[in-house]
């Protein structure tokens, strides 16, 4: 062989170095596949999540070094301000004269808008803002940091903070930073991942296990107690040196508690005791849960899902609120004598209009699908979703129609409107007094919950 097409020393070592290093990677990938068990990596399911999960938020979500994740500022989902772009326009900074601003937080409950939405309809006290910054997988820490960070700004009257079981730890989340890279996101650890690397490589998987740390596990469920408990301190020193309010819901698991497990148990009773040092006003949203849920009516938004409250829960979970003390306290004269009845049976409303509203008509306007922001009708704010059943109440007479006596007072025996099969019903009404002289009134909305069998 001519000297010139020689390969040199060195360039034989390098061959045989690299053969060596490769022989040596595929023996270490057959030792690692061989001896650690399948169980300590993500499962399929596990990783598929993950990258759906980096698909679908990353317009909506970001990469946070300090908070692990938070919404991205005039993205998809959110404005400027980190609020939720369906709630209600981008706010100027300073409000208008008049106008009582209310800022809620929290996690997906919150961004879902299921407690928020029949929240603006029960509101009665005049003009008002209603901004959500409710993000997924935020918890009070997080929450808390970014309204130091955007929201303070706004000057809210009052913040309605969402506190939930799963609230005292970091929610791990899988999002692409700003170069297309997946990260699996904690607070202080960005950590990247490739899944085709992760699927093809037992090596891979071995050195990522090592930085890997998914905080929704039993062990971690606690982790951030204290943690909270000074953010919620922090934040309810911040509002009430400008004459603002805090205001917490605390959410129940929606499922049996006899069925909870040991560390869920915990981190109720860790935030009782929180809510209780706080001093602050909260509501605890256990015992209305237990209520439909006793009377069997649907209270999760989808099959298997204990965390997120439906459109049933999450309008009966508002007027706890608002009756325990939420909102400004409004006028009511549409009083039920009983919320829960039997099928077939019926509810007792007394109506006590007042004497300017003697002899006028009235009339009794139902709703099974629920509340929403109120929609103007005749001068007035209806708060009720338009569905069958209120179309069968618009157009019968009585009990649905009838006539205040000389005092503007009235008893109405409302039929219980028919259930499905093995489900109870929670569905709603409100009076419309048609006033022979000024304007019409309407009722705040008076729940019905009909037990299924």
């Amino acid at each position: 062989m001519p000297s010139s097409v020689r390969p040199s020393r060195r360039s034989r070592r390098l061959l045989l170095g690299g053969v060596a290093a490769l022989v040596s990677l595929l023996l270490a990938e057959l030792v690692v596949r061989l001896v650690v068990p399948p169980g300590r990596w993500l499962d399929e399911e596990r990783l598929d999540f993950f990258v759906t999960q980096a698909t679908i938020a990353s317009d909506c979500l970001q990469p946070d070094e300090e908070l692990g994740h938070v919404p991205l500022l005039g993205g998809r989902s959110h404005d400027e301000f980190g609020l939720l772009r369906e709630e209600a326009p981008t706010p100027i900074v300073v409000k208008p004269a008049g106008t009582h601003r209310v800022l809620f937080l929290g996690d997906s409950v919150t961004a879902r808008r299921q407690i928020v939405l029949p929240l603006r309809a029960l509101w009665r006290g005049g003009a008002v803002e209603f901004l959500n910054a409710g993000y997924e997988g935020a918890n009070p820490v997080q929450s808390v940091e970014l309204y130091f960070r955007h929201q303070r700004q706004l000057a809210p009257d009052q913040v309605v903070l969402t506190l939930h079981n799963n609230d005292l730890t970091v929610t791990t989340t899988c999002l692409r930073d700003a170069g297309g890279t997946m990260r699996i996101c904690n607070p202080h650890n960005l950590q990247a991942l490739s899944a085709p690397l992760y699927r093809w490589s037992a090596l891979y998987r071995l050195w990522f296990s090592a930085g890997y740390r998914d905080y929704m596990g039993d062990a971690h469920y606690l982790d951030l107690a204290d943690d909270v408990a000074a953010a919620l301190r922090r934040l309810r020193d911040d509002l009430v040196s400008r004459g603002a309010r805090l205001d917490i819901l605390l959410l129940p698991i929606l499922s049996d508690p006899t069925y909870w497990n040991t560390h869920q148990t915990a981190s109720r009773e860790r935030e009782l005791k929180m809510l209780g040092e706080l001093g602050t006003f909260a509501v605890d949203l256990l015992p209305a849960s237990e209520e439909l849920r006793k009377a069997k009516v649907r209270i999760v938004q989808g099959p298997d899902d204990i965390w997120h409250p439906g459109s049933e829960s999450g309008a009966w979970f508002a007027l706890t609120a608002v009756r325990a003390g939420l909102f400004p306290a409004a006028p009511e004269f549409a009083k039920a004598a009983a919320t829960t009845i039997d099928a077939g049976g019926a509810q007792r409303i007394a109506i006590d209009a007042g004497e300017a509203c003697g002899g006028a008509a009235f009339a009794v306007i139902g709703s099974k699908a629920g509340l929403q922001p109120p929609v103007e009708v005749y001068g007035v704010g209806f708060p009720l979703i338009p569905d069958e059943y209120m179309g069968t109440t618009v157009q019968s007479g009585p009990p649905y129609r009838g006539q205040l006596d000389a005092k503007g007072c009235a008893v109405v025996d409302l039929p219980a409107p028919a259930l499905q099969v093995d489900a109870g019903l929670l569905c709603w009404h409100v009076i419309l007094v048609e006033p022979k002289q000024g304007p019409r009134q309407l009722s705040r909305p008076v729940p019905m919950i009909v037990r299924g069998p």
